[in-house]
């Protein structure tokens, strides 16, 4: 190879190497919540809901078991 191409290959792969620090420091955080700690904040939140809505139908099941009941 000539020095020429070799350069070439060498600053392809200093930018691609920025590139993936900055998508690292993106999905990690740098200081700050990352896309995946948001990310799983956000799982958790829809978790929490479901539970809650599966706890509201429950009660509201048993609530409408006791209020259709024949004595």
């Amino acid at each position: 190879m000539d020095d020429q191409l070799l350069a070439a290959i060498m600053q392809t792969l200093g930018e691609l190497k920025q590139s993936v620090d900055t998508i690292e420091k993106e999905v990690t955080g740098n200081g700050q919540p990352g896309l995946r700690q948001r990310v799983e904040d956000l799982e958790a939140s829809k978790n929490r809901l479901w539970g809650i809505g599966g706890a509201i139908t429950f009660i509201g099941g048993i609530a409408e078991y006791f209020i259709h009941r024949k004595p």
